[in-house]
């Protein structure tokens, strides 16, 4: 089983650990790529609470750092960020870190259809508690829902097109696997453009059934009560629209007037709760994208909280 490579691994070290007896919340555990470098870097008086939305990665990632005694493993969604905090004893934290992206295990060993590479069930939860299927919103969807949140969620020239040829093809019978789904994208779309279009629909297939953009935004919502002062929020996304949110939060948040621009004088009293750490996004060296193509689009962006 090929485990997941966390990527930026260096830079989640330096924006996120500032006290290394301190309490930290990896929101994306997963198998335990960034955890296990994080652990490393604490001493064993810290405390790190490992969120996942997947049991079988917690499972891995629990079964793999079983001798470390500084770690509670959570299999559950990060938008309950507050509460798995509170639960476990916790209402202040040092640091939370999220990695957005998805990780290898889900990708090859799920066996839920998150690629277009694979013939598997169109399921793509990354919660099996949920009971909502990729399945169900290809064949039920009505066709404007399907055309509005495919063309939102991938951004692709040929979203409206694709939709309307799902609705066609699933009229004949039930679109199940990833492998009928390919058939159908690529009688809608040019060969040349197909590599891209495949990653992007399967993406925002994704992204809609997880409902992964209202979480992240809830999550970051509950980073600003949790973080104690001087405690750090590290963000790596890997899609447009997630780090335009992430952006757009650390902006409102890192300002102390949010009151429109022609107002003579701030009546909102809004203050700045966070400092941003980092002016532009850091993104992967060109060496790290060479030896681990998955980190090519990463962005990470890093704020401190003030004012707490």
């Amino acid at each position: 089983m090929n485990l997941h490579r966390p990527v930026l691994v260096e830079e989640v070290l330096k924006y996120l650990i500032t006290n290394e007896d301190g309490v930290y919340i990896d929101c994306t555990a997963g198998t335990g790529g960034h955890l296990q470098v994080i652990l490393e870097k604490l001493s064993s008086k810290s405390m790190v609470i490992a969120i996942d939305g997947d049991s079988k990665s917690i499972d891995i990632c629990r079964e793999r750092l079983k001798e470390r005694e500084n770690v509670i493993f959570v299999n559950d969604n990060f938008d309950q960020l507050r509460k798995i905090a509170f639960q476990n004893g916790y209402t202040k934290v040092d640091g939370i870190l999220f990695d957005l992206g998805l990780s290898t295990y889900l990708l090859e060993n799920s066996g839920r259809g998150f690629t277009y590479k694979k013939d598997e069930p169109l399921d793509m939860r990354f919660n099996t508690k949920e009971k909502y299927r990729a399945r169900s919103f290809i064949n039920n969807a009505p066709l404007d829902e399907l055309r509005t949140e495919l063309k939102k969620y991938s951004e692709d020239r040929y979203a409206t097109r694709i939709a309307r040829y799902i609705v066609q093809e699933r009229e004949k019978q039930p679109i199940e696997t990833t492998g009928q789904l390919v058939s159908v994208i690529e009688k809608a779309v040019p060969r040349k453009d197909i590599i891209k279009t495949l990653s992007r629909i399967f993406q925002a297939i994704r992204i809609h059934v997880n409902k992964e953009l209202e979480k992240l935004s809830s999550a970051l919502e509950q980073t600003l009560p949790l973080l104690k002062e001087g405690g750090r929020l590290v963000v790596i996304s890997y899609h447009s629209l997630e780090d335009r949110i992430v952006k757009n939060f650390l902006k409102l948040e890192s300002s102390d007037c949010i009151c429109p621009p022609d107002f003579p004088i701030c009546t909102c009293g809004h203050k700045a709760r966070f400092k941003i750490l980092t002016e532009k996004p850091v993104t992967p060296t060109v060496e790290e994208i060479q030896s681990n193509p998955n980190a090519r689009s990463a962005k990470l962006r890093a704020a401190e909280r003030i004012n707490a």
